[in-house]
């Protein structure tokens, strides 16, 4: 009896894990923060890269791959003091009560990380290094869309515009172009 509601337990703590993960999922569809910027502001005017620094098989393996590796060598090959002087059934026990343990803690922290850095993204709408390129300005109808700035005296170009400027006619693209800060790669490494 004890048994099943110890796996009753552990079936409980995954579903809570897959379901911080669909909420997770279910964020990345949220439309961001739509900031106003600058179509002059050198910061987003970076051109876009078709192909990342670091891949997404890359990040996977170093944020998931790896640390589960880890995770299963140590919890069930490296002897502990607790379970040596055990018998080979109880010591088998242990070993996995220490994975599923260490599994788990793995799962939280990458749930919670992504869920966190997700929501943040939206909240924050921190445009990304490369979002002229994502959002390809209507440079001729700047009044139009004009919310701010006091440049104006310089260029007519140096005043802070919205959003409903850009071109872009994939919209998850554009709203991605939104998600710049934090790192979801950076927040991903940084929960183990």
């Amino acid at each position: 009896m004890a048994s099943k509601r110890l796996i009753a337990s552990y079936i409980c703590e995954w579903l809570i894990i897959v379901a911080a993960i669909v909420t997770a999922l279910a964020l990345s569809t949220v439309n961001p923060d739509y900031h106003h910027f600058s179509l002059l502001d050198l910061t987003i005017s970076y051109p876009h890269r078709e192909r990342a620094k670091v891949s997404l098989g890359v990040l996977t393996f170093l944020s998931i791959i790896l640390p589960i590796s880890v995770i299963i060598f140590i919890s069930l090959l490296v002897p502990t003091p607790a379970v040596s002087n055990s018998n080979s059934r109880e010591r088998r026990r242990q070993k996995l009560r220490e994975l599923n343990a260490n599994l788990l803690g793995l799962g939280v922290s990458l749930a919670t990380a992504t869920i966190v850095f997700t929501g943040v993204k939206n909240l924050s709408g921190k445009p990304r290094p490369d979002f002229l390129a994502r959002c390809k300005p209507d440079v001729g109808n700047v009044a139009a869309h004009k919310v701010g700035g006091y440049g104006q005296a310089v260029s007519e170009l140096w005043v802070m515009v919205d959003g409903g400027i850009c071109q872009e006619v994939d919209k998850r693209w554009l709203n991605d172009g939104f998600r710049g800060f934090p790192s979801g790669y950076a927040t991903s490494e940084a929960a183990q």
